[in-house]
C-alpha cells in the first residue's frame, strides 16, 4: 500500500486498557500510527508502535487489521494491525516520533464513545466499529448488566470490560453481527 499508513490498535493482557499517543501541539489522543519508508504491513505497524510508544508488540500483533481513511477526508488509507496480550507497562516514545505523550487509556472509554462523535473531535472514531468488531468475532463475549449505573460488562477473554447497554441492543435491533447472537445475559 504506497503512501498508506500503519499502526496499531494495542490492546493490553486483560482487554481493560488500550495504548494511546498524544502528537505534538495535538489536543487530542490517537493510536499509534505513521508512514514507514520501505516497510510495509504488520512489519511497519511495530516500527511506528515501538518508536511512538516504546512497547514491542512483536509477537503479540495479529493479521486483523482495521482500515479506514485517515485523517478523514485526506483520502490516505490507515490500516491498524490487531495486538493484544501486550504487558501494559510504562510507556517512553522515541524523541524524534514527534509524540508529546503515550499512555494507556481504559478501553470503555474508546469503545463508548457517542456515535455521533466527529473524527476531528476524536481521531480514534474511524476505527471504533471495526475494533468492537474485531472483540466481537475473537472473544467469548457475556453480557452483565449494571443498572446502578447503565452499563453493562462484557466478558472478553476471560475478563469484563464496560460498555454501554445501548449498543448491544441497538445492534441487535438492527440486526447487526457485530456482537454474536449467542451473547448471553450472566446474573
Amino acid at each position: 500500500m504506497a503512501g498508506a499508513l500503519f499502526g496499531a490498535i494495542v490492546l493490553s493482557r486483560e482487554l481493560k486498557r488500550i495504548a494511546l499517543v498524544k502528537p505534538q501541539g495535538c489536543p487530542v489522543w490517537c493510536f499509534p500510527i505513521g508512514e514507514v519508508e520501505g516497510q510495509d504491513g504488520t512489519v511497519a505497524a511495530i516500527s511506528v508502535v515501538d518508536k511512538q510508544t516504546g512497547v514491542n508488540i512483536r509477537g503479540k500483533i495479529s493479521e486483523d487489521f482495521v482500515e479506514a481513511e485517515f485523517p478523514a477526508g485526506s483520502g490516505t488509507q490507515c490500516r491498524l494491525y490487531m495486538a493484544y496480550d501486550v504487558p501494559d507497562g510504562t510507556m517512553q516514545p522515541a524523541p524524534e516520533s514527534a509524540i508529546e505523550q503515550a499512555s494507556w487509556h481504559p478501553v470503555e472509554e474508546i469503545v463508548n464513545l457517542p456515535p455521533d462523535t466527529s473524527a476531528e473531535e476524536q481521531p480514534v472514531m474511524p476505527f471504533v466499529q471495526g475494533l468492537k468488531q474485531w472483540i466481537a468475532r475473537n472473544h467469548e463475549l457475556r453480557v452483565k448488566g449494571d443498572e446502578k449505573f447503565g452499563w453493562n460488562l462484557i466478558y472478553a477473554k476471560d475478563r469484563w470490560i464496560g460498555i454501554k447497554p445501548q449498543m448491544v441492543l441497538r445492534n441487535h435491533l438492527q440486526g447487526n453481527q457485530s456482537f454474536p447472537t449467542s451473547t448471553k445475559r450472566v446474573p
